[in-house]
C-alpha cells in the first residue's frame, strides 16, 4: 500500500502529534532523541497548545509542530523542515525565546521555569562540514566549558547525513529511516524490524492506519503540494543567493585589479617624477658647468666667439652663462 511521507508536516503530526494516539510511538521516538537513562526515561507526555501569540503588536505568532509536557515536567518542542531557508538557528532560538516566555505565570519564582528541550528535524544539511547527523547543544562558559544551566536544550537532526541501513548501536536511526522510506523508496529494514521489534510493529501499523484514511490523504496531498513549492522557492532562492555571491565575488576581484592597477599606475608617475627630478638636477649641474667654465675663459681673455667654438654653445648661450 502506498504510505504518506512522514516529512510532510501534515503526516508527521498525524503519527507523533495526536492525543490519545500518538503517545506509543512519540515517547520510544523521544527516548531515543534525547538517549535518556533509566532515571530519567520519559513514560508519559501530555500535548499543549501549540499556537503562541505574538508578544506585542508587531510581533510574530508562532505555530508549533509539536509541543508537549513530559512526566519529568521537561518542555519539548519537535520541529520538522524540509525547505532550506537561511536564518534557521535565528529560527531555533526565536521559537525558544517565545516558548520561555509562556513558562512563568506571574507571582512565580524564576526557578521556577523547567526545562525547554528543542529538536529541529531538518531534511537538509545544517552544518556541512561536520559529519554527525544528531547534534545537541548546551549553554557553556566560554573559557572553562562549564555547563551554565541545563534549562535549554536545543538538538538538530540533518536527515542528509543518516546512514542506509539500521544498526542496533543507533535506537534513533530506526526513526529516521522510516521518515526518509517514502523519499528513499527504501522499506526492506523497516519491514524487517516489525518481525523482531514491538515499538515498530506499533508505528508501523499507526502509519498504514493514517494512511488508509481517504480524509487524511486529502489534507496531505493538499499540505505536500505547499512545501513542494516552499522547497522550490528555497531551492530558487538558494540557487540566486549563490549566483550573487558569485557576482559580487567577481566585482571584488575586478576591484582588486582595478586598485592594483591604480596602484602600479601610481607608481610609474612616481617613478617619472623621479626620473624628471633627476633630469632637473642634472641640467643644473651641466648649467652650472658650463657657467663656470664660460666666466674662466672670459676672465682669461678669450673672447665670446671663441668660448663659443670652444665649448659648442651658441653665442647667446654663452651671453647667458656669463651674466649668471
Amino acid at each position: 500500500m502506498k504510505l504518506m511521507n512522514l516529512l510532510v508536516d501534515y503526516a508527521f503530526k498525524q503519527m507523533f502529534g495526536q492525543p490519545n494516539q500518538s503517545e506509543p510511538v512519540l515517547i520510544p521516538f523521544l527516548n531515543d532523541v534525547l538517549m535518556t537513562s533509566s532515571d530519567n526515561y520519559i513514560t508519559s507526555v501530555q500535548f499543549e497548545n501549540n499556537e503562541i501569540p505574538k508578544g506585542t503588536e508587531n510581533g510574530k505568532s508562532v505555530r508549533l509542530d509539536l509541543y508537549v509536557t513530559t512526566n519529568h515536567g521537561e518542555k519539548i518542542n519537535v520541529e520538522i523542515q524540509v525547505a532550506n531557508y537561511s536564518g534557521m538557528i535565528n529560527r531555533t532560538l526565536y521559537y525558544f525565546s517565545m516558548i520561555h516566555q509562556t513558562l512563568l505565570l506571574r507571582g512565580e519564582d524564576y526557578e521556577c521555569i523547567p526545562k525547554l528541550i528543542l529538536i529541529n528535524i531538518l531534511d537538509f544539511s545544517l552544518f556541512p562540514s561536520t559529519e554527525p547527523y544528531h547534534t545537541s547543544y548546551h549553554l557553556y562558559n566560554d573559557e572553562s566549558k562549564r555547563l551554565l544551566t541545563d534549562s535549554l536544550e536545543i538538538h538538530f537532526i540533518e536527515l542528509s547525513k543518516i546512514p542506509k541501513y539500521y544498526t542496533k548501536q543507533q535506537p534513533l536511526l530506526r526513526w529516521l529511516l522510516m521518515l526518509k522510506a517514502v523519499e528513499r523508496d527504501s522499506f526492506a529494514d523497516l519491514m524487517a524490524l516489525r518481525e523482531v521489534d514491538p515499538v515498530m510493529e506499533t508505528a508501523l501499523d499507526l502509519w498504514e492506519s493514517i494512511s488508509k484514511d481517504p480524509e487524511h490523504w486529502a489534507y496531505y496531498i493538499s499540505r505536500e503540494k505547499e512545501l513542494l513549492d516552499m522547497k522550490n522557492i528555497a531551492k530558487d532562492r538558494e540557487k540566486a543567493v549563490k549566483l550573487l555571491n558569485e557576482a559580487i565575488k567577481e566585482r571584488d576581484h575586478a576591484v582588486e585589479a582595478l586598485d592594483h592597477a591604480v596602484e602600479e599606475r601610481d607608481h610609474a608617475v612616481e617613478a617619472l617624477d623621479h626620473a624628471v627630478e633627476e633630469r632637473d638636477h642634472a641640467v643644473e649641474e651641466r648649467d652650472l658647468a658650463f657657467q663656470n667654465a664660460v666666466k674662466f675663459f672670459l676672465e682669461n681673455g678669450f673672447s665670446i666667439e671663441m668660448v663659443a667654438e670652444k665649448l659648442r654653445l651658441s653665442i647667446a648661450e654663452v651671453e647667458r652663462f656669463s651674466q649668471n
